[in-house]
């Protein structure tokens, strides 16, 4: 500054600021110093990253920007030591739960809640995705990823932020986990406990009851206020094992008249994996009485990392994914139905009805034999012992225990109709004995020899190890849409107008499979959808619902109500069942004031407003009416119960508001009696004013 005195700083002379100048004489100079110009979004991402992570970021939306750009700016702070604790912690946490066979739903809530507060730390510093492969590697945790079911940033930090989403989770790794390490004790085998092990199954029934509970207790409720009870529905539905099993049974009805009708062929194929994906082996020992069959661990399983029942299904489907490729490629018109059921140690093996003509089916046995004999070749070669379906031990080649195919008879008929074999029959003991194990009249179908006990018994075993591994039990393949074929029978009282789709819901209501496939070949038939409103809990867009059918010149509606469940329908319920009895209670006398409380309390609230009792007489009630109101309020309106008692009335001085008397009684019930209605004073009472 011209004129200012110098002063010498670090051995230079510089002018020193005259700081008395004016306000103005500031704003002046700032106005006048030139202006920069503001950054761009990438601009400061490039200012606050390092060099090294611009090529993952470049790219990437606005939001995911600014998300890191808070990532990277908490990081400098030194926020992300904390977070990398916490995780670690976490992580020592969760695998002390899953060391313990025997920890409560309780410790994996407390878990959940601790981890989704977690995150919520470690969000400050790291990305969402970042989070996920760290939760992989320290948890196995698998959550999903960004662009996975409409998943995006923001959701997804949600998600991790969900005290749900991580109990949902660690209730199902801790269950798998548990009943792999039982298995590995060898609890889980012929003899002992088959299938699953016997806590596995306590849990699962445990689990089946509260979903029962909950079923039974909800609603649900349509957008013009019908309700319904969601027990009616869901029994109505294919999650009831009888309805499903219907089902199955019409379909593969369907697929063997077609196959009678066409000439094809049919070949039942019985799937199994190697031996290092079955947890135990059977042995025998030579007795008088015969061999006698026993289990023993297997060593094969433990040099083989000890794979689960889900990782031996993945195999079989990897195997079985190949060789569809190949149909595919080639045209063959190959269809049928397979079922997925346990051995008595919980590996799965496959039993397969399927149908074509004979040259093609004959090649396609054998193309699936080479792939599912190409792991471990080497131990296909001599003899073992296997069980057949009456319990009989027998000595076959390992080649055949590891894939068999028995060509099937078509189906007979006598003089009078009745069937007699055929591919349905086969197919269909293993259909019934994996969902209800029970015949069409309610009896047991028979015995299970694998695993020693009832049908009834073991179909329940075995849809507890279904859902316990996440298996998919059925599968149909190269056959009709059964989607459309649910959506028509909604339609069985309304049929549409379009003569095709009228066709369709006339076959789906008789459960005529055959003629809905062979409409299904002239007519490509879709669900008809449409975009959901609004979105999830994490932010994200609902997918399509379904709405109907169609084909490519006509649709169908068949859902013209939108239903939602109201899980909180049972609870009302029992509250007001609650109060209602509690109401009837205080009706007839229990926890009820008694008179002479009732004149008391009019007698001091009288007096407060000047009114006194004529000596020598007690006051008169008059007609006093008593409302019993509940504090419980589950629908935000409190439900009111009403008793009066009729007595002598007398005039009332204009001027005097009539008191209100608050008489609380019966704490534990929660019942508040209050008197809205006091007669006015009668002749023992008169006005101290007047």
């Amino acid at each position: 500054m011209i004129g200012s005195p110098l002063i010498r700083t670090d051995g230079q002379y510089r002018h020193k600021v005259d700081t008395s100048c004016s306000q103005e004489a500031k704003q002046a100079a700032m106005q006048a110093r030139p202006k920069e110009a503001p950054l761009s979004l990438w601009e400061f991402v490039q200012k606050v990253a390092p060099e090294k992570d611009w090529p993952k970021l470049e790219g990437r939306s606005e939001a995911d920007l600014l998300d890191a750009i808070k990532v990277y700016i908490a990081r400098r702070e030194g926020c992300d030591e904390s977070g990398e604790q916490e995780l670690a912690a976490c992580g020592n946490a969760w695998r002390t739960l899953l060391a313990d066979d025997h920890a409560s739903d309780g410790d994996i809530k407390s878990l959940a809640k601790r981890c989704a507060g977690a995150m919520a730390v470690v969000l400050l510093t790291y990305s969402p995705w970042e989070i996920v492969e760290a939760v992989y590697e320290a948890l196995r945790i698998p959550f999903l990823h960004v662009g996975m079911r409409g998943v995006t940033t923001e959701s997804l930090g949600h998600r991790l932020r969900d005290e749900k989403t991580w109990r949902r989770h660690f209730r199902k790794a801790h269950a798998q986990a548990v009943e792999h390490r039982l298995t590995d004790a060898g609890r889980v085998m012929r003899g002992r406990e088959p299938v699953v092990s016997g806590l596995s199954r306590a849990k699962g029934r445990e689990r089946w009851r509260r979903s029962r509970e909950a079923i039974e207790a909800a609603q649900i409720v349509s957008a013009c206020g019908e309700t319904l009870d969601l027990a009616t529905a869901v029994d109505a539905s294919v999650s009831n094992p009888r309805n499903r099993l219907a089902e199955l049974v019409i379909r593969g009805r369907g697929m063997e008249a077609a196959a009678q009708e066409a000439g094809d062929a049919a070949v039942f194929l019985t799937i199994t994996n190697p031996s290092r994906y079955h947890p135990s082996r059977s042995r025998f020992l030579k007795t008088d009485q015969g061999r006698k069959y026993y289990s023993e661990p297997n060593p094969n399983w433990m040099e083989g990392g000890k794979p689960t029942p889900r990782e031996g299904n993945a195999a079989l489907l990897k195997v079985f994914g190949k060789l569809r490729c190949v149909v595919k490629n080639r045209k063959w018109p190959i269809y049928g139905l397979r079922v997925v059921e346990p051995h008595a140690d919980g590996s799965p093996h496959w039993h397969m009805l399927v149908f074509g003509p004979r040259p093609l089916l004959e090649a396609f046995v054998t193309e699936y034999e080479t792939r599912a004999c190409e792991e471990d070749a080497a131990e296909l070669e001599g003899m073992t012992s296997v069980q057949d379906e009456n319990g009989h031990w027998k000595r076959v080649p390992v080649r055949q225990a590891r894939f068999k195919a028995v060509w099937l008879d078509n189906v007979a008929a006598d003089g009078e109709g009745k069937r007699y074999g055929g591919p349905l029959a086969y197919i269909l003991k293993y259909l019934a004995k994996n969902l209800t194990g029970r015949k069409n009249d309610g009896g047991e179908i028979g015995q299970d020899f694998e695993i020693g006990k009832g049908a009834v018994e073991g179909a329940e075993l075995v849809r507890i190890w279904a859902s316990l591994w996440g298996i998919r039990q059925f599968q149909a393949f190269g056959d009709a849409s059964v989607s459309v074929w649910r959506e028509a029978r909604r339609l069985r009282d309304t049929p549409p107008k379009d003569q095709v789709l009228m066709a369709v819901c006339w076959a789906a209501t008789v459960n005529d499979w055959h003629a809905y496939r062979e409409l299904s070949k002239q007519v490509y038939f879709h669900l008809v959808r449409e975009a959901a409103q609004g979105c999830n809990r994490f932010g994200e867009w609902r997918g399509e619902v379904v709405k109907g059918f169609g084909h490519e010149f006509a649709d169908a509606t068949t859902r013209t109500k939108t239903w939602t469940i109201d899980w909180r329908a049972g609870q009302r319920k029992a509250a007001e069942a609650q109060r209602s009895a509690a109401a009837q209670d205080w009706l007839h006398g229990h926890n009820r004031p008694s008179r002479q409380e009732f004149v008391r309390g009019v007698e001091e609230e009288w007096a407060m407003v000047g009114l006194r009792p004529v000596e020598g007489q007690r006051p008169d009630l008059g007609f006093i009416s008593i409302t019993v109101r509940d504090e419980i309020q589950a629908d935000g309106r409190p439900t009111i119960f009403t008793k009066e008692w009729p007595c002598v009335t007398d005039s009332r001085p204009p001027s005097m508001p009539p008191p209100i008397s608050v008489i609380e009684r019966s704490k534990k019930r929660r019942i508040r009696a209050r008197v809205l209605a006091v007669p006015p004073p009668s002749r023992a009472y008169k006005a101290s004013h007047v």
